[in-house]
């Protein structure tokens, strides 16, 4: 799977309207369907049926001072299951640079919001990782 940086895309979240600003990066969900496969008569090959489309979930990480992460991570966890999010992920020409096409919008349930671990002799960032149940995609 594809991991989108920064560096080549302009990734921004939305969790119940609210724009939690550009994240640094994000993990596509994939895209199948669930095919049925037919045997008319049991004959020895088999026929594919079309089936339901599927997507599976995304991830989107933003690199946060530990307090800010923190705080982030305790806002958002009341709307696991519940929560609606966007996840807008544009295209651009190079670092800062300006937007190619359309973005691609990623739309539906808050499923999971992960908080990394840390040291606590240490002064690193932390990250926080938010997952997305799609249930439309646009763009």
């Amino acid at each position: 799977m594809r991991v989108i940086k920064e560096h080549d895309a302009r990734i921004t979240v939305w969790v119940d309207g609210e724009n939690l600003g550009p994240f640094d990066e994000f993990s596509p969900p994939d895209a199948g369907s669930e095919v049925s496969l037919y045997r008319p008569g049991g004959s020895k090959h088999a026929i594919a049926t079309p089936g339901l489309p599927t997507i599976g979930t995304g991830t989107a990480t933003k690199a946060l001072t530990r307090s800010d992460a923190e705080r982030l991570h305790r806002r958002l966890l009341p709307k696991r299951g519940e929560g609606r999010m966007v996840i807008a992920d544009q295209a651009t020409d190079g670092p800062g640079g300006d937007p190619i096409g359309d973005a691609v919008l990623y739309s539906g349930l808050l499923m999971q919001v992960e908080l990394s671990d840390y040291d606590a002799d240490g002064n690193d960032n932390r990250t926080v990782t938010l997952t997305i149940q799609p249930d439309t995609q646009t763009g």
